[in-house]
């Protein structure tokens, strides 16, 4: 834990008006000017807590980089303690900006030897008296990728390919209600709904290079480091500039690109692309997510037992005395189901005789013919056997 700064409750108490706008807080490959071969802290205001037995472990270097010429190379601490270097940010987050973008490159190189605890990078608030984590996200000894979670590490089993350049980039969504980290690897996100460290507050005071060592005596390299604050309209943690649905429902689960996970009326369209989010659950929606009502009558396909036929909303006009699930209006045997000429609710060998009976000419009352016409075309014939049939066979 790293002692807080007396700027940063200077800012706590009156900072100057917060941006509403994206806004770069700090971005460098570490070329020059102002940077130039030698030690990190001290150019271009980076700081370090270097364990005191080990100074002067982060180098600006032009000999190994990923945009030429220079990166920063951090050597292997030799110690069991935690080493952080920081360019301060003391970025009071506002809420119509409220996406934090961190990106970086890490290259891991393990020819050296023995791994060290931990790589990566670690996100500090503006607490007093101690700064508190927001978020952290560092690869292993073993090269799986972990992403703090309130009040530990977790691991996402993602490996980190060591002796190769590997992109990051880090969300911070401090919007109302979500405050939590996504974290995307090579493009990949691989990371969501990270919380924020217990009690985080909304001041970001700095974007650590963070290395835990524990006998390592590898080295890693940063390049291409950057923090922009970032507009996010609809809070889910994607900026706006990256999100191909900008209104999703606040609280939505989004995919990599911004859209809604979640289908909160059932309809088959999700959230983002549903112009009729709370189309009835009966309904048949169209590609937009709005049913429809093809007779007129109020009543929307899969909701109304007669859909070509208008019956009404009301419970007496989609009436279905037979309950065979199409209305009175368009039944054409409204008091029988289909194959139940004797009228007892169940398709046996009494129906079955009745049907042969009226199918081969003989007569029926109009309620026992009707039942015969299992198809409903209006006809008894050879057509209704294979209905009559699967009905008969189904009690």
């Amino acid at each position: 834990m790293r002692t807080a700064r007396l700027f940063i409750l200077l800012c706590l108490i009156g900072c100057g008006p917060a941006f509403s706008q994206a806004q770069t807080l700090y971005s460098t490959a570490f070329d020059g000017p102002p940077f130039v071969d030698g030690s990190l802290p001290g150019q271009d205001g980076w700081i370090s807590t270097n364990s005191p037995e080990t100074p002067g472990l982060a180098i600006v270097q032009s000999a190994f980089n990923f945009s030429p010429p220079r990166s920063v190379r951090i050597d292997a601490a030799l110690t069991t303690l935690s080493n952080w270097w920081w360019k301060p940010l003391d970025h009071a987050v506002h809420a119509s900006a409220a996406a934090i973008q961190i990106d970086f490159r890490l290259y891991i190189d393990r020819n050296a030897g023995s791994p060290s605890t931990l790589w990566g990078i670690d996100v500090y608030d503006g607490s007093l008296p101690f700064t508190r984590r927001v978020t952290a996200v560092a690869v292993n000894a073993s090269n799986e990728l972990l992403v703090w979670d309130n009040l530990n590490f977790v691991n996402t089993s993602v490996l980190v390919t060591p002796n190769h350049w590997n992109e990051f980039r880090v969300f911070l969504n401090y919007a109302t209600g979500q405050r939590n980290v996504a974290v995307y690897f090579n493009g990949v996100r691989v990371a969501y709904r990270q919380a924020f460290g217990q009690g985080a507050n909304d001041l970001l005071a700095d974007v650590d290079f963070y290395h835990v060592d524990a006998g390592g005596n590898d080295r890693a390299y940063f390049d291409d480091f950057s923090v922009q604050a970032l507009a996010d309209a609809d809070g889910d943690g994607l900026p706006d500039n990256q999100d191909a649905c900008p209104n999703t429902q606040a609280g939505d689960l989004i995919d990599p690109n911004g859209c809604s996970t979640l289908d909160d009326d059932g309809d088959g369209v999700l959230n983002d692309a549903d112009n009729c989010p709370q189309t009835p659950a009966c309904a048949v929606a169209d590609s937009a997510g709005c049913p429809f009502d093809s007779d007129g009558d109020s009543v929307m396909n899969g909701c109304d037992n007669c859909d070509t036929v208008p019956n009404g909303p009301n419970e007496d006009n989609q009436a279905d005395a037979d309950g065979d699930g199409r209305g009175d209006a368009c039944d054409v045997c409204p008091f029988r189901r289909p194959g139940d000429t004797t009228g007892d609710e169940i398709v046996d060998g009494r129906d079955a005789q009745l049907f042969v009976r009226i199918l081969t000419g003989g007569m029926g009352t109009p309620d026992e013919t009707c039942a015969c016409d299992v198809n409903e075309d209006t006809l008894v014939s050879e057509a209704d056997i294979p209905g009559f049939v699967t009905l008969l066979l189904n009690q």
